[in-house]
């Protein structure tokens, strides 16, 4: 009988280096095809990459450019984060921001840094407080983007350039982890100023449900289509509420007067909001059958709530009318012909079917993909997939103890060769940001690339995709794809089409590089929905 690191090698089909190599090229940082190249083509020849890393970057680097997709290794994993979802931490330097009040005002964004930079948070408010006294020595304008709590013991320093001066500005977090979370600082929390880059425009524009409500929406409190006006014309003023108001008097879509230049957010995120408000008022221009929904809920659309889901990130529902008997329908709103989902609670479909079809066919067919999303579902963000791992045969019980022993309790540890059982799961992918970088910890990048190979075997494994996307059609879900035009300066609502049952056609894939990464955690494997 093979002793069990054999028989982990001839599981593990991950990549063996030629040459030790501390941190690989990283495709999605090259700005065009040629830079790549003549990069790859300067590190080959310096030896800090091999032939056989060398000819795989370059067939990412094509992926990338040329956008060629492969389903069993699609491009769109390797990309980094969306500039729009990576906030202020993810800004590049150059980034405009722009005076709210006096738009010829600029400032530029030069770095972020987190503090501290060598521990988990300060010891103390004071100890907190002399950092900041010493970076005012170097930068005289410092602004406070909020106020610190008694357990704030981190910040985040944003460093941006005028004409004149540096600008600083800090935001007081829990500590380092919450500071270096990609969402924690979104791109519109600058005080006094506002993106002007071109990927934060949609964004920042304040339109989507978490920007007019926040985040402590609840299905205890519903909300009712005159709360969700007055809310929006508490955020975003009349100019936006008005035509909502009207569209529920008129049962006519909205005309948004002088908003040409928020087109996309209109239609985008704004319709987040007033689109299950069209349906509940029976409002004209919709399509589809989307009324044959109050069969499953057993009363009109009239006598529902509204729940915005805004504590998730990039929900697939948007929102849910919720019935007085506790049913509810979750609204996919989606600006033309959708856009990509994320899909967060699959899992909640599976569980439901269980419950009220427990014979199923589904269930039978597709038991590999009720079991990953099963146990994803159920365990923790860390601990989930390192079992699924070790039930994949990705990793044995002894390796999964070594992982688990970096977290309990969490370690700071950077090197890679105190650990020589993790080598091979370490070097299996490339990460953004390598050991040199004050916020990388090993214990993220060992799990981030467990994520990623869980999610790559999932994916190869047949029947997975087409089981997740037929749970997804079983879902209690009235598609809503809104439709806009420009008429000189106005945005005018056309259409709300509408499908139920829901019939979403396309690809779904485990994304084990979406929350994961090798400075943080921030959230469960997820599911991409990828539209054919």
């Amino acid at each position: 009988m093979k002793p069990w690191f054999e028989r982990e090698a001839d599981i593990i089909k991950f990549p063996e280096p030629e040459a030790e190599v501390i941190k690989l090229p990283d495709v999605a940082q090259y700005p065009d095809f040629i830079t790549g190249v003549q990069d790859l083509k300067a590190k080959l020849s310096t030896g800090k990459i091999t032939q056989e890393i060398h000819n795989k970057l370059y067939t990412d680097l094509i992926h990338r450019f040329m956008r060629k997709e492969s389903f069993e290794k699609p491009w769109f994993l390797r990309e980094a984060q969306l500039q729009e979802a990576t906030g202020i931490s993810g800004r590049k330097p150059g980034d405009v921001f722009t005076k709210i009040d006096d738009p010829n005002i600029e400032l530029t964004f030069d770095q972020f840094k987190a503090f501290p930079s060598n521990k988990a948070k300060f010891n103390s408010v004071d100890e907190m407080n002399a950092q900041i006294k010493k970076i005012q020595t170097k930068i005289k304008n410092i602004v406070q983007v909020n106020s610190p709590t008694s357990t704030s013991l981190a910040f985040g320093l944003a460093i941006l350039n005028s004409t004149k001066e540096k600008v600083g500005f800090i935001k007081f977090g829990r500590d380092i982890q919450q500071v270096n979370n990609p969402g924690w600082w979104k791109n519109n929390q600058l005080t006094g100023y506002a993106p002007n880059f071109k990927t934060a425009k949609k964004v920042s524009s304040g339109m989507d449900p978490a920007s007019i409500f926040g985040k402590a929406t609840s299905k205890k409190n519903l909300l009712t289509p005159g709360q969700v006006i007055s809310q929006v014309e508490q955020v975003l003023g009349s100019n936006f509420a008005v035509p909502i108001s009207n569209m529920i008097k008129t049962k006519t879509l909205p005309t948004f007067k002088g908003q040409a230049d928020s087109e996309t957010a209109i239609r985008d995120n704004l319709a987040e909001l007033f689109g299950p408000l069209a349906l509940m008022n029976n409002v004209n221009n919709i399509s589809g059958p989307y009324r044959e929904a109050e069969k499953y809920l057993g009363v009109s659309f009239s006598k529902c709530g509204i729940f915005y889901p805004t504590q998730q990130t990039n929900p697939l529902n948007d929102s849910y009318l919720v019935a007085p008997n506790g049913k509810e329908i979750g609204i996919s709103s989606k600006g033309k012909r959708g856009a990509n989902a994320s899909i967060m609670s699959l899992a909640k479909n599976i569980i439901e079917l269980k419950e009220n079809d427990p014979n199923n066919p589904l269930l039978k067919k597709y038991k590999f993909t009720v079991d990953v999303l099963s146990l994803l579902n159920e365990e923790s963000y860390i601990e989930g997939p390192i079992k699924l791992a070790e039930q994949l045969k990705i990793i044995n019980l002894k390796t999964g103890a070594i992982v688990r022993s970096l977290w309990s309790p969490r370690s700071e540890e950077k090197d890679i060769r105190k650990f020589p059982g993790l080598k091979k799961i370490y070097n299996a992918y490339g990460f953004d940001r390598g050991p040199d970088d004050s916020k990388f910890r090993l214990r993220f990048a060992i799990v981030a690339n467990i994520a990623k190979a869980v999610a790559e075997r999932c994916n190869k494994t047949k029947g997975f995709g087409e089981g997740a996307l037929n749970f997804l059609n079983q879902s209690q879900i009235i598609q809503a794809y809104t439709q806009t035009k420009k008429i000189e300066q106005d945005v005018v609502v056309t259409e709300i089409n509408t499908i139920y049952p829901p019939n979403f056609q396309g690809v779904l894939i485990l994304n084990g590089g979406k929350n994961y990464y090798s400075t943080n955690a921030v959230g469960k494997i997820a599911f991409d929905f990828k539209s054919i």
